[in-house]
């Protein structure tokens, strides 16, 4: 039990909310499941209460698997108020993800005084080991699963317990079948599955992942880690076997850094698994008859699949452009409308064409109107920027990092321009990957798109989304022979439909452009194809 985290010290002042399967059941008819705040909060203090007491220990374990589907009730409704949300968190969302994470440890303790008495031979509780140390894994698990919801660094504290408690279940019961009716996808789990299920999850990159793919990745991994085993030696010449450090975190190595503190994992059932489906996508099956679910179409599941099979049972993918480290700062600027400003040196006018007469519509064409055109320079607003260190840069890629709370709110896909301060001007991307440190340092990852971005103004000819004919910013993206790209514009959501007609002005040239496809959609711009209409 050395390695597996303390326990709370028992504390006789304190009065339980309950004490028993019977008083738990008393108690959970009133708690006030309709108001997710107020019950989650209740619940979480007479878990806490409950690791502070003593209590028999088959009662204990009843009584913590009677609130196990209030728990993830309320686990998933808390996870709503932060999960894909722009990062840092909001004060309130940083709450509901804490109260979650504190949630998950404090279950996982509530297990381990059980499995504490398991392994000192209590009689009630003995034959119960494999399901206690089971719950102890999976909720560890689920603790570190919540960080990377909210891209958040894993404390070595959790991953340290999560080795443990495996550690533990190897004196023999770590592949015995336990129940576990929050898992719908499989008829049984066990501890094995139960470790491997946290540590592949973390394999795929968080980071770089929407909470909606991770959650469903996940449910898959409920099925598929049982496909896998671990073994204390090397699997011979197994072409699908990774390893993990038990002293370091859950990342998953081909060659581990101390063989004597490894575990190795023979991913050879789930890699054919994974490419038959991968093969059945490519030939067009649908996702929902392989077992994927309905969430994602199959690109996309294709996409992830590759990804995973590589990380699973490949031990990592390798960079299509190799970073290299980098140093220096870097002036940021997220919304089309805030580039607009930076590359121009003004906003765009609000007023709408039609409003404008005569000689006025030169003014319109050149990025501002006759009131702001003559306006003395002192009056125009700076542009929002922000300055972020670079970290590491390739060749078509920035890493950047900043204070957390010291700026804009980032979210997977945004657009984004960069310069840095040795370049002569802006070039735009999109964050593929997020991560906040445990010193609330926030780092991301942009993929920059081909070309220097050129500002326009545009307005769409007939009814536009938003029902005016007011000038909206966009930037035009010229063609890129050596990388194969066309021409694109970046405008803003909801603007695609395939046949729009648009009128742009970039500088004094104005002309009529039709749309023709979606190349890629952030949350706040869309790229699109065109031709001359």
């Amino acid at each position: 039990m050395s390695e597996l985290p303390a326990l709370p010290e028992l504390n006789p002042l304190i009065n339980p909310e309950f004490t028993d399967q019977r008083s738990c059941r008393q108690w959970l008819a009133l708690l006030p499941m309709i108001n997710v705040p107020q019950a989650h909060r209740e619940l979480l203090a007479a878990l806490t209460d409950l690791t502070q007491v003593a209590l028999e220990p088959l009662e204990r374990l009843k009584t913590l698997e009677m609130l196990r589907e209030n728990i993830i009730f309320l686990q998933d409704a808390n996870a709503r108020k932060y999960m894909g949300k722009p990062m840092p968190l909001a004060a309130q969302e940083l709450n509901a993800w804490q109260a979650n994470v504190a949630m998950w440890q404090v279950l996982a303790s509530s297990y381990q005084i059980v499995l504490q008495d398991c392994l000192q031979g209590e009689a009630s509780v003995k034959e119960h080991a494999a399901l206690v140390n089971h719950r102890c894994i999976r909720y560890t698990g689920l603790a570190i699963r919540e960080h990377a919801l909210a891209y958040r660094s894993v404390p070595v504290s959790l991953w340290q317990a999560l080795h443990g408690f495996y550690l533990v279940s190897e004196a023999g019961w770590a592949l015995r079948g336990v129940k576990d009716s929050q898992n719908t996808n499989a008829q049984a789990s066990s501890c094995t599955a139960a470790y491997v299920q946290a540590l592949l999850l973390d394999t795929v990159r968080p980071s770089g992942n929407s909470a909606k793919l991770m959650l469903w990745l996940d449910r898959l991994l409920d099925r598929w880690a049982n496909y896998v085993t671990v073994h204390k030696e090397m699997i011979g010449a197994a072409t699908s076997q990774v390893s993990v450090d038990l002293d370091g975190a859950g990342i998953l190595h081909q060659t581990p850094p101390k063989a004597a503190r490894a575990r190795y994992l023979d991913t050879s059932q789930l890699a054919k698994s994974i490419a038959k489906r991968i093969k059945l996508l490519r030939m067009g099956e649908a996702p929902s008859q392989l077992g994927l679910g309905e969430e994602f179409v199959a690109d996309v599941c294709i996409s992830v699949m590759v990804s995973c099979f590589q990380q699973w049972c490949k031990g990592g993918e390798e960079r299509a452009y190799q970073r290299r480290t980098a140093s220096g700062s870097a002036q940021v600027v997220c919304s089309l409308d805030s580039i607009f400003h930076c590359l121009t040196g003004r906003p765009l006018p609000q007023e709408s064409v039609s409003q404008v007469r005569g000689q006025n519509i030169t003014a319109i064409q050149m990025f501002g109107h006759s009131g702001l055109a003559s306006a003395d320079a002192a009056q125009i607003p700076p542009c929002p920027s922000e300055q972020w260190g670079i970290f590491d840069q390739s060749a078509f890629g920035f890493g950047l990092s900043r204070a957390a709370g010291a700026g804009m709110r980032v979210a997977h896909n945004q657009l984004l321009a960069v310069r840095p301060d040795d370049a002569a001007g802006f070039s735009v991307g999109m964050v593929r990957w997020i991560a906040l440190s445990e010193d609330d340092e926030l780092s991301i990852g942009l993929r920059m798109l081909p070309g220097l971005p050129k500002a326009a103004a545009m307005r769409a000819v007939g009814l536009s989304p938003t029902g005016s004919d007011n000038l909206v910013p966009a930037l035009w993206l010229p063609t890129m022979a050596a990388l194969r790209t066309q021409e694109s514009l970046l405008v803003p959501i909801g603007w695609f439909k395939q046949g729009r007609i648009v009128e742009i002005f970039i500088g004094e040239q104005g002309k009529r452009l039709r749309f023709e496809s979606l190349i890629e959609r952030g949350p706040d711009f869309e790229r699109i194809s065109f031709s001359n209409a």
